[in-house]
């Protein structure tokens, strides 16, 4: 007899019945149950890389979202400044604009002689900022050649140009500096009678002659000029300027760097002029000259007020203001100026048409100094008894643009 096979064969129905109780599955036919086995284990398998990718994906997306949102930040230069927690407060747009530096001169000219002591010098320079000034302008070397402080130059010695110095001139600047005044000195070029008594080869000629050339009759007080051709002459000058910045001064305005003004002009003779300069070119190669001893930025030119607004044959052969400088001090003293054209119009007398003649001729300076593309920082010469006196004056200045300005009497007594 054969023996029967005993291996179990799951499709058999008569190894178990059908829901039988011993089966795991609760009893389900073992075809149907192996199924669902089969299938269950296939979708938890899909539902676990579906998550997968679904973390995956939110990770990726967190991470680039992240990324450019940092990327759009500011970077920052510096630590902050407040404790954590702290609300960051952005700057407002008044507190992140840089403001611009006061160096606009607002000067009072002074006589070399007004104080006796430094204190009196300092207390002057404390009163004076109170009022808004920030310099004072003080004759160096005077517009009849002499020297206001004891020199060093021996041209000058020889001259005598030095005999009445203040020989406390130097204290009286640094305590001037010291109250927190800029010191400005001037120094008159080509305006030296002295020097050009003193030595006659450096000095303008009478008609081609070795006769000293003056600019009125002796009887009217005429003065001899010096040559502005000549080199020992403009020597001479900057000698005097690198002397005078050495001192406690902060800027020079060069004032009478001019041909000579005056009668007999077509008799005045300039040897050296036969070179071939101009005379404009000579002024301004002077000019240059100054700027090359002490620094293009301390020095200051100083002209005409018809002369800068209109130029002058005469005195500059063209106009200072096209020369290349920087800063120019504009003598508009109404004292000073008369038959001023000023567009179609000429005021012969401008002090006694101020009200009309003063904010047309103060427009047009401030128009001529921008031609050229190399506009000129203005500090015009005003007269004033005190700051309040000059307030209409330099709210015409302003009004035109320009800041600086130096006030001017006689005394140099400003109410302060």
């Amino acid at each position: 007899m054969a023996k029967k096979n005993r291996r179990f064969n799951a499709y058999k129905t008569d190894s178990y019945y059908g829901f039988s109780k011993e089966y795991p599955e609760g009893g389900k036919s073992p075809d149907g149950r192996y199924n669902k086995r089969v299938i269950k284990s296939k979708i938890f398998s899909g539902i676990k890389i579906f998550i997968a990718f679904a973390l995956l994906f939110t990770l990726v997306y967190f991470g680039v979202t992240l990324m450019l949102d940092v990327s759009d930040l500011p970077i920052a230069t510096e630590a902050p400044s407040g404790q954590a927690g702290d609300e960051v407060v952005k700057p407002s747009e008044e507190e992140t604009v840089p403001v611009r530096q006061e160096t606009a001169v607002k000067g009072v000219y002074i006589q070399p002689n007004t104080f006796s002591t430094p204190e009196a010098a300092k207390e002057f320079a404390e009163d004076s900022l109170v009022k808004g000034i920030n310099s004072v302008v003080i004759d160096l070397k005077n517009s009849d050649g002499t020297i206001n402080y004891p020199t060093a130059v021996e041209a000058a010695q020889e001259a005598g140009a030095a005999e009445g110095a203040n020989e406390n001139l130097s204290e009286i600047l640094s305590a001037l500096r010291d109250g927190g005044l800029d010191v400005i000195g001037v120094i008159n070029c080509f305006n030296d009678p002295l020097m050009a008594r003193a030595n006659n080869d450096i000095a303008v000629h009478y008609n081609n002659t070795q006769v000293i050339w003056i600019d009125n009759s002796l009887e009217k007080g005429g003065k001899p000029w010096l040559n502005p051709y000549s080199q020992e002459a403009r020597t001479y000058l900057t000698d005097i300027i690198k002397e005078a910045a050495s001192m406690p001064v902060d800027r020079i305005i060069l004032s009478g760097v001019q041909f000579p003004s005056g009668y007999s002009l077509d008799l005045a003779t300039y040897e050296g002029e036969e070179t071939g300069d101009s005379r404009n070119q000579t002024l301004v190669s002077f000019i240059e000259q100054a700027q090359g001893t002490v620094g293009e930025e301390k020095i200051i030119v100083s002209m005409t007020g018809d002369g800068a607004i209109n130029g002058s044959s005469d005195l500059y052969d063209g106009n200072l203001l096209d020369s290349g400088i920087s800063c120019a001090a504009p003598d508009m003293r109404l004292s000073q100026m008369k038959n001023v054209k000023i567009g179609d119009k000429t005021y012969y007398t401008p002090s006694s048409q101020a009200e009309e003649f003063l904010p047309l001729s103060i427009t047009q300076l401030s128009q001529r100094a921008k031609v050229g593309g190399n506009e000129v920082d203005l500090y015009p010469i005003i007269e004033a008894e005190s700051t309040d006196d000059a307030k209409s004056t330099i709210d015409i200045l302003k009004n035109n643009g320009i800041d600086g300005y130096i006030l001017y009497n006689e005394n140099g007594n400003y109410g302060f």
